[in-house]
């Protein structure tokens, strides 16, 4: 029988067994959740990403290497894993609070704010983005947004 891609990595012993009951949990729920369901929203172009969210935040897996807020306060961090990864040569990135996306892309030499307003993560030399309004405060025009969609509030 062949062996599994992943256990080549042997990540089992990178985890304690917290961890491991964790990532059995989400597997079992991957298995039974997604896995039957990522088929149809290719397809459709879709992701029920707030239903996800919901899910995982229930599983108890969303920030899950902090402590307290009910987090589960896990030993394996995002910070961790990237450096495993990387050691290994598996092609990965580091996955970024919304300062350090910022302080990347300072770094890299991008502007990530420009007149007040994030600026548009995609760049095309030809066509570049126009800012013309600042976006509203967060909930400021849902009403108008709600109308013009024909939705019911």
């Amino acid at each position: 029988m062949p062996t599994a891609p992943l256990h080549l990595f042997a990540l089992e012993h990178h985890s304690n067994e917290e961890d491991r009951a964790i990532a059995a949990v989400v597997k079992d729920y991957v298995n039974t959740h997604i896995k039957p369901q990522v088929a149809d929203w290719f397809e459709l172009g879709e992701l029920p990403a707030r239903e996800l969210a919901r899910d995982f935040g229930s599983l108890g897996v969303l920030g899950m290497h902090l402590q307290g807020y009910g987090c589960a306060g896990t030993s394996a961090t995002a910070d961790y894993w990237h450096s495993e990864l990387s050691k290994q040569g598996i092609p990965c990135g580091p996955i970024n609070s919304i300062p350090q996306a910022f302080e990347l892309a300072e770094q890299l030499g991008l502007e990530p704010v420009h007149n007040g307003m994030v600026s548009n993560p995609v760049n095309f030399s030809r066509t570049p983005a126009v800012y013309r309004l600042v976006p509203p405060d967060l909930g400021n025009a849902t009403s108008e947004v709600v109308a013009e969609l024909n939705l019911d509030d």
